[in-house]
């Protein structure tokens, strides 16, 4: 890893950051204009640029799903007039709803890379999404809400949260990622979900803030890690020095992966016996 290019990726990372989450707090028109703009960018990039490679094309599917159909969708939403917006808030939840659970899933088509965390990775995914689907269900699929111009999103609770930032932690940790653009992805959403929270003095549970973090966060990284692979940072290059192969991550990583499926797991469980006691009320 480039000490150079990893410092320089964190500065211009966590100032796009601070400008995108002050958009989203103040000026919804401006922050669209420039999803627009970044993602015509992107494509553009990438029919000069690319080897049309799997991972490119997944790589591209990726930043699609988190600009133009993540972030652009979600505050352009916010921008048609209260009648309308809440004469379609429940298809929007269902929009939304797919779209999370889309992006975590496009993790399960990963190839092969020789490490055992990545196979371990997928159950943990399948768990999670699983664990998801239960709390969307609790909520009837109404998930989302707009208030005071904050993005809430109510079916992630802290516990998944927490689980979701281990696994995608390790995710990223796998060679098809280049590991050190993602340092700053669990500390900044976590951090951020906070800051709205408290900005919105705290009128909800920190985790209805998580989606807002993420729709922040994520994008913001994806843009920053694209405009540092363009041609005028060559001189920014990565060395191949590696800090840990494979196998030691491997040791590090899957005792934390099966710690988070046990609990996915136990969380799953209890879900499920409380839909059971529902049940049993009812009848």
């Amino acid at each position: 890893m480039n000490f150079t290019l990893f410092v320089v990726y964190s500065l211009l990372s966590l100032s796009l950051i601070i400008v995108v989450g002050y958009l989203v707090y103040a000026h919804h028109k401006i922050l669209l204009g420039l999803t627009i703009i970044f993602t015509l960018a992107i494509v553009i990039s990438f029919s000069v640029n690319s080897n049309f490679s799997l991972n490119e094309w997944m790589g591209l599917s990726k930043k699609i799903a988190l600009i133009p159909l993540g972030l652009a969708v979600v505050y352009g939403f916010s921008l048609l007039n209260s009648s309308l917006r809440e004469a379609n808030i429940k298809l929007f939840s269902i929009i939304m709803n797919v779209s999370m659970l889309g992006n975590i899933l496009m993790m399960m088509f990963i190839p092969p890379d020789g490490s055992y965390r990545n196979i371990v990775g997928k159950i943990t995914c399948t768990l999670l999404v699983i664990w998801v689907l239960q709390e969307m269900k609790k909520r009837d699929w109404q998930t989302v809400k707009f208030e005071d111009g904050f993005f809430l999103f109510n079916a992630s609770p802290l516990p998944w949260i927490l689980s979701h930032s281990l696994y995608r932690m390790i995710l990223v940790s796998l060679p098809i990622f280049d590991s050190f653009k993602y340092v700053l992805l669990e500390p900044l959403s976590l951090s951020f979900m906070y800051i709205f929270y408290r900005a919105h003095q705290r009128k909800f549970a920190v985790y209805y803030y998580f989606g807002m973090a993420e729709s922040v966060v994520v994008p913001t990284l994806a843009v920053t890690g694209w405009f540092l692979d363009l041609p005028v940072f060559n001189f920014l290059e990565t060395s191949n020095f590696v800090l840990f192969s494979n196998f030691q991550l491997d040791l590090a990583f899957i005792p934390v992966q099966v710690l988070v499926c046990c609990f996915a797991l136990y969380s799953i469980s209890r879900n499920y016996r409380q839909v059971l006691v529902k049940s049993s009320r009812l009848n």
